[in-house]
C-alpha cells in the first residue's frame, strides 16, 4: 500500500499506472492501494482472467476478493478519473475560499487597527500642539502671538516630544498586528517593497485618512477655543523649500520603518521606540519651517478643520516623493546584499563571525505578507 498524496499529479490515474498481469495457471489477485479520495476506501483487485487490469479488462469486469464479478460502473470506492479530478477541484476551490476569507478577515482587522491607532496618535500629538499654541497666545500680546524666541524653542521641543512619544505609545499597542503604520506614505513604501499587499494598502490608507479626519474633529469639539492644528510654512520658508523639507523628513522616517520594521532582526521587537525617536528628531528639524507634515492623513485631517492652504499640495507631494526615494534606496541595499557588508550584527557572543558571506537574516521580511 502506497502513502502517496492523492492530489499529486502523478496519481491522477491510478489504474493506468498498474501494469497488466499475465495469464498463469493459478492467478493471484493483486490488491491495489486505497483510493484516498474516496470517503470509504475499498481495495480493488486486478485479476488475471481473459483481460488486463484496470480499464482494459476485456469486458469481463473485475474480480473482488470474494470471487464475484462486478461491473466497472458498480465498483464501490473506486471513482473514475474524472470523478477524482472533480473532487480535487472542489478541494482546491474550498481551500481558496478559506484563504480568501482569511485574507478579508485579516485585512479588516488591520484596517480597524490602523484607524484606531491613527486617531489615538493624532489626538495625543495634535492635542499637545494645540496646548502649546494656546499657552503662547495667552502669555503674549496680539503683536507677538508666537512668543519670544526662547518660548518658541521650548514649544518646539514640547511638540516634538509629544509627536515622538505619541507614536511610540500607539505603536507599542498596534505594532504586533497592524505594523503601526498610521501614515499612507509609509504604507506606499511597504507595498512597493512587497511587505504589504495592494488590497491591504488601499484599505489601510483609507482607514488612515478617515482616522486623521476623525482625530482632528475630535480635538475641535473636545478642546476649548478654536483648533489651531493646521500646517503652514514658516515666515521665511517658500513653497519649494517646504516641499523638499517634507521630502527629506519623510525619507528619514520611511527608511527607519523599513530597516526596523520590514527587516526582521533582533532589534525588530523594539521598532516602536525607533519610530518614536525618529519622529522626535525630524519634528525638531522641520516644525519651524513646515510644521512637520510627513503624513498625508495628518495634513488632510487638519485642513478639513482649519481650511486648505494654497500650497497644501506640498504636504501630499513631499511625503510621496520621500517614500519613493527611500524605497528605491532600500531596494538597492537589498540588491547589493547589505547584510554581507557588516555581518554578525545579530550575534549573541563576542566571537567573530565565521564568514563574511552571512545568510540573509531578512529573508522572512518579504515572504511574510501582511
Amino acid at each position: 500500500m502506497s502513502s502517496k498524496n492523492p492530489f499529486f499529479p502523478s496519481d491522477l490515474d491510478v489504474e493506468s499506472q498498474s501494469p497488466p498481469t499475465t495469464l498463469t495457471e493459478s492467478p493471484q489477485p493483486e490488491i491495489s492501494r486505497h483510493d484516498y479520495a474516496s470517503p470509504s476506501p475499498t481495495p480493488t483487485v486486478h485479476s488475471g482472467g481473459n483481460g488486463t487490469s484496470g480499464d482494459t479488462g476485456g469486458g469481463r469486469g473485475d474480480s473482488v476478493p470474494d470471487g464475484t464479478q462486478q461491473s466497472k460502473l458498480e465498483r464501490p470506492g473506486q471513482p473514475r478519473g474524472r470523478a477524482r479530478e472533480g473532487r480535487r477541484a472542489c478541494c482546491v476551490m474550498a481551500h481558496r475560499r478559506s484563504e480568501l476569507f482569511l485574507d478579508v478577515k485579516n485585512d479588516s482587522i488591520a484596517m480597524a487597527g490602523e484607524f484606531i491607532g491613527t486617531v489615538l496618535f493624532l489626538v495625543l500629538a495634535l492635542g499637545a500642539v494645540q496646548a502649546t499654541k494656546t499657552n503662547l497666545a495667552i502669555g503674549n500680546d496680539s503683536s507677538n502671538p508666537q512668543g519670544s524666541t526662547a518660548e518658541r524653542v521650548i514649544a518646539n521641543y514640547y511638540q516634538s516630544a509629544a509627536f515622538g512619544l505619541s507614536l511610540y505609545a500607539t505603536s507599542s499597542i498596534f505594532y504586533r498586528f497592524t505594523g503601526s503604520i498610521f501614515n499612507p506614505s509609509v504604507s506606499l513604501a511597504l507595498t512597493i517593497c512587497g511587505v504589504v499587499r495592494p488590497v491591504r494598502f488601499f484599505l489601510v490608507s483609507a482607514a488612515q485618512m478617515v482616522g486623521g479626519i476623525t482625530a482632528c474633529w475630535i480635538l475641535s469639539a473636545l478642546l476649548p477655543g478654536s483648533a489651531n492644528i493646521n500646517l503652514s510654512l514658516g515666515a521665511n520658508t517658500n513653497v519649494a523649500q517646504g516641499l523638499f523639507i517634507e521630502m527629506f523628513a519623510t525619507i528619514t522616517l520611511v527608511l527607519n520603518v523599513l530597516m526596523l520594521g520590514a527587516e526582521k532582526h533582533m532589534v525588530t521587537p523594539h521598532a516602536p521606540l525607533g519610530f518614536g525617536l525618529t519622529l522626535f528628531v525630524i519634528t525638531l528639524f522641520s516644525i519651524e519651517y513646515t510644521g512637520t507634515g510627513i503624513n498625508v492623513a495628518r495634513a488632510f485631517g487638519a485642513a478639513t478643520v482649519n481650511g486648505f492652504q494654497t500650497y497644501h499640495w506640498i504636504y501630499w507631494l513631499g511625503p510621496t516623493l520621500g517614500a519613493l526615494l527611500a524605497t528605491g534606496f532600500y531596494i538597492f541595499l537589498r540588491k547589493v546584499e547589505y547584510w554581507r557588508i557588516n555581518p554578525g550584527q545579530d550575534a549573541t557572543s563576542m566571537e567573530p563571525h565565521p564568514s563574511a558571506a552571512a545568510l540573509d537574516p531578512t529573508a522572512s521580511s518579504v515572504s511574510d505578507r501582511r
